[in-house]
């Protein structure tokens, strides 16, 4: 084998790339292409909302004339966008010595993709985390808003955000950015971000999330309910237990090999159907937290990128090639009122180690 300072590079090697992690990025691909991201600062969008009912023993008089004249019910959100980088690079040695004979897993082509790879993945974990967005400061850059940041009520779960500093340590940061802070009135509903004990956390539970956010919207969905490895380990308990209910007495079986209507099982993706909704449980690898979960309504959410992964080569002054995977993109969530949270108290931390 062929050895340099930081690789090595065996004779006998197969073609073919063995990688074991194959976790990919379910969320970043759910999302739907929005519009080209036309500035990185702050982009807007208006947010409409429906007015309060008349009450019901007021009419109008014979005779009146109009007093008074109604506005819009519109409300602007703002966003950052936020740009990332990978950085594939080889060693002169590396490329001179690698050849059809000698094939090796870091040859450049072979980093471009495999950065490519790892940059998808940061831009799931970055769009799904709690971090808040931010102005450029000249060293972390512009940030986007995370998932966690953007469903908040502002008062319970997650209400100081955790950015990642580069060497992978955690700091605290004010609960808003004040350009793009949500607007009060267009905040998550408390009644649907459940942040107790995650022992508590049960179908009821999900049923009143959703039937507060039915009491809003008036209509049922098509939810999406992602959810990282601890979560679904919980949701996989649903339906097997129930509650006792004191002085009821059980007047009909049903037979185990009936098919519960309300939960089908589907190669790990749990089908619930619900009286205000219907969801799937994804499993999503990328989640801030082990057992962080947000039921979304898809249709919502979107990608504002203007340009994706796109690989710039950097001069070699003699070390090797060098390059960069670049992108600058955001993520759209919509009303933030249409989605739901879960956060519980005893989440543990973020469940992926951060490059140092």
């Amino acid at each position: 084998m062929v050895t340099t300072a930081d690789s090595l590079q065996f004779q006998d090697l197969s073609q073919a790339d063995k990688v074991l992690d194959q976790r990919g990025t379910p969320f970043w691909e759910a999302m739907r292409n929005g519009k080209q991201l036309e500035n990185h600062k702050i982009y807007t969008q208006a947010i409409d909302s429906m007015g309060k009912r008349r009450a019901p023993n007021q009419g109008v008089p014979e005779r009146q004339d109009v007093k008074a004249f109604e506005g819009g019910n519109s409300t602007s959100l703002n966003a950052r966008a936020k740009r990332f980088w990978r950085e594939p690079a080889v060693s002169t040695e590396q490329e001179e010595f690698n050849n059809s004979a000698s094939q090796t897993l870091k040859d450049y082509q072979a980093q471009v993709r495999q950065k490519i790879i790892e940059e998808r993945r940061d831009i799931d974990f970055t769009i799904l985390s709690d971090v808040e967005s931010a102005e450029d400061d000249g060293v972390r850059g512009y940030l986007l808003r995370g998932a966690g940041r953007w469903i908040n009520d502002g008062t319970k779960g997650n209400n100081t955000s955790t950015a990642f500093e580069p060497d992978g340590t955690t700091r605290t940061i004010a609960f808003e950015d004040q350009p793009t802070a949500i607007p009060t009135n267009l905040r998550t509903p408390s009644s649907q971000i459940f942040d107790g004990d995650i022992a508590d956390f049960s179908e009821e539970t999900l049923t009143d999330m959703m039937e507060a956010r039915h009491r809003i919207s008036g209509a049922s969905q098509n939810f999406t309910f992602w959810v990282a490895y601890g979560l679904k380990r919980h949701i996989g308990s649903f339906g097997r237990y129930v509650p006792n209910k004191t002085g009821y007495t059980a007047i009909e079986r049903t037979n185990r090999a009936d098919i519960d209507k309300r939960r089908v099982m589907l190669q790990g993706i749990d089908v619930f159907e619900g009286d205000f909704g219907t969801f799937t449980v994804e499993l999503e690898p990328w989640m801030p937290t082990t057992q962080r979960g947000y039921g979304m309504d898809m249709s919502e959410v979107q990608k504002r990128v203007r340009y994706l992964l796109r690989h710039k080569p950097q001069e070699d002054k003699g070390g090797g090639k060098r390059g960069i995977i670049d992108s600058i993109l955001s993520a759209w969530f919509g009303d933030p009122r249409k989605h739901f949270k879960v956060c519980p108290n005893t989440e543990e931390d973020a469940i992926v180690d951060l490059e140092a």
